[in-house]
């Protein structure tokens, strides 16, 4: 993606969940529209309860038509501002964070769920130059789907690996992400780690569920026996983790509209978990923040094509604070160390970044 917003919006679209359908009406009308939508939608699209309004005033979603703007790719290389050290609170604690696993489990055991996926929120202070942050963090993470926006009062960085929907014409692709390790340091560990990732059946079981739930989605708006998937597993490299994910794609039917394919398909499985409906429930009961456009959507849309990022590894900033998140699929056999050492893997980029080790960040005070 790598845009960054570079002057005012022509339109701009913004609100909560209820105004949805309109706005998403909108941006198929001429021009080209940029912006997110936020993980809370999904209230919308899966009749979930509301949570209460953002504390900062992000709406669920904000659009903007850009279609007298270009877009750029900036120059990274050598950009790592000097920064002290930031210190970093978290919505839950290391042991609150272990005592929602365990209640997910038992979710798993009576057989509410598959799959579902918890996350904790983040914040930093301290932080004058969000553009300068976000150049940082590009350059640490170098992410496929990154993305600034820059909206006045409020700033979203965004570094994902994981594309949630490319539309061009009447084919349609996602590409699940699930299954994750952190990178090693000697060359020969790295290897073996990416071995015992390909061959970890709880991972391999994690992808495939979250496959099996994109087919479904994706097929409610695409004609019959289009569908196709694999390979599986596939193996994606960043330079903090390896991610595995599998692509799905399929035809879409004839007439289809944007707010179809997004009442099909958001938001995400791999960011919700399986089946969804009753995961976006239990994960309202467990996570005490909102998600705003993390693991909701950012990226464009048009008339006949749509690319859209799946909202991970994403921050707002907002007067000097940044906030940020980190999550990961919890299955019956998942333990928290390792859940707990895959969120500071995935978000080395962010804390390295805010001068905050791997081993300092988010650790028991005990």
């Amino acid at each position: 993606m790598d845009w960054r917003l570079l002057s005012e919006p022509s339109a701009v679209l913004m609100g909560v969940s209820p105004r949805a359908p309109r706005m998403l009406e909108a941006m198929q009308e001429d021009g080209s529209w940029f912006g997110f939508l936020g993980y809370e939608l999904g209230e919308w699209t899966e009749e979930v309860p509301r949570r209460p309004p953002c504390d900062w005033g992000l709406p669920d979603f904000w659009v903007a038509d850009f279609r007298k703007n270009e877009s750029f790719l900036p120059e990274l290389e050598s950009f790592y501002p000097a920064r002290e050290r930031s210190p970093i609170e978290s919505s839950l604690s290391v042991a609150e964070h272990t005592r929602r696993l365990s209640r997910i489990r038992d979710y798993l055991r009576a057989g509410d769920i598959y799959q579902a996926n918890l996350t904790v929120r983040f914040e930093a202070d301290g932080i004058p130059d969000p553009w300068r942050l976000f150049l940082s963090i590009a350059q640490r993470s170098q992410a496929p789907y990154t993305a600034f926006l820059d909206a006045g009062d409020w700033k979203i960085l965004s570094f994902s690996p994981e594309l949630f929907i490319r539309k061009e014409g009447n084919r349609i692709r996602t590409n699940p992400i699930k299954g994750t390790i952190g990178r090693m340091p000697r060359k020969e560990e790295d290897r073996l780690a990416v071995e015992w990732l390909l061959r970890s059946e709880k991972n391999l079981a994690e992808l495939l569920m979250i496959v099996d739930l994109e087919r479904n989605d994706i097929g409610r708006v695409c004609k019959s026996g289009s569908l196709a998937w694999g390979p599986f597993p596939n193996l994606v490299s960043l330079p903090n983790v390896h991610h595995l994910c599998c692509p799905v794609s399929g035809v879409l039917r004839e007439h289809v509209s944007l707010v179809e394919i997004l009442k099909a398909t958001f938001p995400g499985g791999s960011i919700s978990g399986a089946p969804k409906r009753r995961a976006l429930q239990i994960l309202r009961e467990l996570e005490p923040h909102r998600r705003g456009p993390y693991c909701g959507a950012i990226g464009y849309a048009s008339s006949d094509r749509m690319l859209l990022n799946v909202g991970i590894r994403t921050g707002v900033w907002k007067e000097g604070k940044l906030r940020f998140w980190g999550g990961g699929g919890i299955v019956a056999d998942s333990d928290s160390e390792q859940e707990q050492a895959e969120i500071r893997s995935k978000l080395e980029p962010f804390s390295s970044a805010l001068g905050v080790s791997a081993s300092e960040f988010w650790r028991s005070p005990e």
